[in-house]
């Protein structure tokens, strides 16, 4: 919500690709990712639910659904991250982002 660079700096994995905003939407890399995200003026609160974790050795996946409140509206979506567990920590290497239905 807040584009903390630093943060997403640790969080991603060098090797991240996830979907780029709206409109298109296409994929990226973690430095196009950082050096585009911009902070989320709108979004007022967010909630989580249908939440998932399956965990397979250093690998894990969460998957579940967020929904935005802001500005009178809400937007549902569907997502999905992986991660690895490299260097003594949780690292994303891929996220997935659906409207949900």
């Amino acid at each position: 919500m807040n584009a903390d660079k630093k943060a997403l700096q640790r969080i991603l994995a060098d090797d991240y690709v996830g979907q780029g905003p709206p409109p298109d939407g296409g994929l990226q890399g973690k430095r196009e990712y950082i050096n585009t995200i911009q902070r989320d003026t709108v979004t007022e609160r967010w909630e989580f639910n249908d939440m998932k974790v399956h965990l397979a050795g250093d690998r894990a996946t969460l998957s579940g659904k967020v929904t935005f409140y802001g500005q009178g509206q809400q937007d549902s979506f569907n997502f999905t991250d992986k991660f690895v567990w490299r260097s003594g920590r949780w690292q994303a290497t891929a996220s997935e982002v659906h409207p949900a239905q």
